[in-house]
């Protein structure tokens, strides 16, 4: 496992196991990209997802999802499919003929509070600003900050990135915050919890998104048959970072938020 590499020629293709916003879709970019700029044919699955609505069997959805002839380059972060997958026992074919490998984000607190701060810059139109100037990009991100710190987010706007309001229960259709937080905690560390499962049982390489969060080249190592310009072409270009000028997210969420998720111990 010392010299893991993200494509392996003998596999059917590569699947990324993760959760949302653990950085999977900067990782899938940067092997999809990679195999296509050295002419390896790949189909792109992007994320597995189930539909949910149409009482299709969740069996025969991954019989015909999973068809393809070229290299597959897959990010697998829905937890009610990986959770599904390993309760049919179906990791056990995925690891056989699969490059499997996990994607952690050591930092779990900002894994979970970054979504609804970039919905926030989504709302405020500055997700796809095109700046002019570094002065006007640091203007408008003081501006941000400072507007997520005099209009604190409550607990409502956390969420996984799947769930609806299958936590919400409360009175006269109130929820209750306190009901939602915790077993939105509950899930979130569910979902960590399967990952490590996965990890252990079929001794699977991790992936840190810290260790190329801000230098993607670090993902080198994990691209050895490939030459240094192609490297270099793919890596350097996948770094697209949001400006942020505060990266201790959890001061933008109101104090119960803050006392609740201090509770659960995520930052350690």
């Amino acid at each position: 496992m010392d010299n893991f590499q993200l494509y392996d020629e003998n596999k059917k293709g590569t699947i990324i196991l993760s959760h949302y916003r653990s950085g999977g879709t900067q990782l899938l970019l940067t092997l999809t990209e990679m195999l296509k700029s050295n002419g390896i044919k790949i189909s792109n699955f992007k994320e597995l997802n189930f539909d949910t609505l149409s009482g299709k069997s969740y069996k025969t959805q991954t019989e015909e999802m999973l068809k393809h002839t070229n290299y597959a380059t897959i990010l697998l972060n829905n937890s009610l499919v990986i959770s599904h997958f390993y309760n049919q026992g179906y990791f056990d074919k995925l690891s056989k003929n699969y490059n499997l490998v996990i994607l952690e984000r050591k930092d779990k607190l900002m894994s979970l509070l970054s979504l609804p701060i970039w919905e926030e810059l989504i709302n405020k139109g500055l997700f796809h600003k095109d700046w002019k100037t570094p002065l006007e990009q640091t203007q408008d991100m003081v501006e941000f900050h400072n507007y997520l710190l005099n209009h604190k987010l409550d607990c409502m706007k956390l969420h996984l990135g799947w769930e609806n309001d299958i936590f919400q229960k409360g009175n006269n259709g109130e929820p209750n915050y306190y009901y939602y937080l915790n077993y939105l905690m509950k899930a979130y560390q569910d979902e960590l919890n399967m990952l490590k499962i996965l990890k252990e049982e079929y001794k699977l390489h991790t992936i840190h998104y810290e260790d190329y969060e801000f230098i993607p080249m670090n993902l080198s190592k994990y691209y050895e048959k490939f030459s240094e310009s192609s490297k270099k072409k793919v890596l350097v270009n996948s770094q697209n970072k949001i400006p942020y000028i505060h990266r201790n997210f959890i001061d933008y969420f109101d104090n119960y938020t803050q006392k609740v998720l201090s509770d659960w111990n995520f930052d350690d």
